[in-house]
């Protein structure tokens, strides 16, 4: 079913979904069955989906990848803070924002991306990510930014 795309206000987010499935609620809803959600037409049905951001779309995979990248790096930093030193970060310059650019970014974007890639596709990206990480490395450790 196609809708027009409807005017987003600054909280809004526009998905444009590639698939979804139908969960036993759903089910119960389009049967009328007593006792389940009560809805007006029209109405989609369905909440578990996949797709992508926005009208031009960004994949998914890319903000699934960059929220656990800020994730570990944040859980790392917690651990680094803690009162026993449960975890030491090995060079002075090494923190949260290093560990977030040049490992977790590249760990998470790669996990996401190469399953789904061509043998020789996954080898270019792999090695142009990783490429791209030692660049920044060498630009951004002197430059004291991390």
């Amino acid at each position: 079913m196609e809708e027009p795309i409807p005017e987003l206000n600054s909280k809004d987010v526009l998905i444009k979904v590639a698939a979804c499935g139908v969960c036993g609620t759903d089910v119960h809803i389009y049967h009328g069955d007593k006792g389940s959600a009560e809805v007006h037409q029209p109405v989609v049905l369905g909440h578990e989906l996949a797709g992508k951001l926005g009208k031009n779309g960004i994949s998914c995979k890319l903000v699934v990848a960059l929220e656990m990248a800020l994730l570990f790096a944040l859980f790392e930093s917690f651990l680094a803070g803690t009162s026993n030193h449960s975890f030491i970060w090995v060079y002075r310059w090494w923190g949260v924002i290093p560990v977030f650019i040049t490992t977790y970014i590249p760990f998470f974007l790669a996990s996401n991306y190469v399953p789904d890639m061509e043998p020789r596709k996954r080898k270019t990206f792999l090695i142009t990510e990783w490429a791209l990480v030692g660049i920044l490395l060498v630009l951004l450790i002197p430059l004291g930014v991390i």
